[in-house]
C-alpha cells in the first residue's frame, strides 16, 4: 500500500516535522511504501520561503494522486492543506490510518461539519459555503494538475472525475443556498418584515 501523511505543518515549530518522520517511520515498519510531505524536496534554489504556499499545494496534490491511503497526523482539521487533501482522497475512494497508532479509522470529516453554528438549513448552508470554498480550491488545485498528468492515464481520469464531483457539489450548493434564501425571504414576508 502506498501511504501519504497528511497533517498540519504551519505554525507548528519545525513545521512538524517530527511528527511527520514518525509516522512515516511506522508505516514503513509495517511494510507500506510512504509519501510525506516532508521528505518531498523543495525546490526553492536555496532561497528558503521562495516558493509561494500554493506551489507547496500542487506539489503536495501531485504526490497525494500517486498513493492509495492516507495517514492523519493529530490536528489535520486546523490544517487548510490537510483538510484540501483529504478532500481529495475522500473523492477518490482512500483508505484513512491514524498516524499514530498505524489503524484504519473511517472516513474523516472536516471539524466544520461537526461544529456548526446552526442547525436545520441555515446550518447545512453554513457548512455548504464552507465546503463550497474547500471544493473551489479542490477544483483549482486540481485543474493545475491535471497539466501535469499525462492523458490517457488512471491518474488523469481520477482527477478528471473528481473535477466533475466538484462541479456537482458546488452546483448542489448554490442550489441550497437561493432555496433557504427563498425560504427565509417567505417567511420575513409573512410576517410583515420585509
Amino acid at each position: 500500500m502506498n501511504v501519504y501523511i497528511a497533517g498540519p505543518m504551519t505554525g507548528i515549530e519545525e513545521f512538524n516535522y517530527p511528527a511527520f518522520g514518525r509516522a512515516a517511520e511506522r508505516f514503513r515498519g509495517l511494510g507500506h511504501t510512504v509519501t510525506s510531505p516532508h521528505e518531498v524536496a523543495h525546490d526553492d534554489n536555496g532561497v528558503r520561503g521562495s516558493i509561494r504556499h500554493a506551489d507547496y499545494v500542487r506539489r503536495d496534490l501531485r504526490e497525494l494522486l500517486q498513493c492509495d491511503a492516507v495517514a492523519l497526523l493529530p490536528g489535520w482539521q486546523a490544517s487548510k492543506g490537510a483538510k484540501l487533501e483529504v478532500q481529495v482522497a475522500t473523492e477518490l475512494g482512500f483508505t484513512f490510518y491514524d498516524a499514530g497508532t498505524g489503524l484504519r479509522v473511517g472516513e474523516p470529516r472536516p471539524a466544520t461539519d461537526d461544529q456548526a453554528p446552526a442547525t436545520g438549513p441555515e446550518g447545512r448552508l453554513i457548512v455548504d459555503v464552507l465546503n463550497m470554498g474547500m471544493v473551489q480550491d479542490i477544483a483549482d488545485a486540481l485543474t493545475t494538475t491535471l497539466h501535469f498528468v499525462p492523458k490517457g492515464t488512471k491518474e488523469h481520469a481520477k482527477i478528471v472525475d473528481t473535477l466533475e464531483r466538484a462541479k456537482f457539489q458546488s452546483e448542489a450548493a448554490v442550489e441550497r443556498r437561493g432555496r433557504v434564501a427563498r425560504e427565509q425571504r417567505e417567511e420575513l414576508e409573512a410576517h410583515g418584515l420585509a
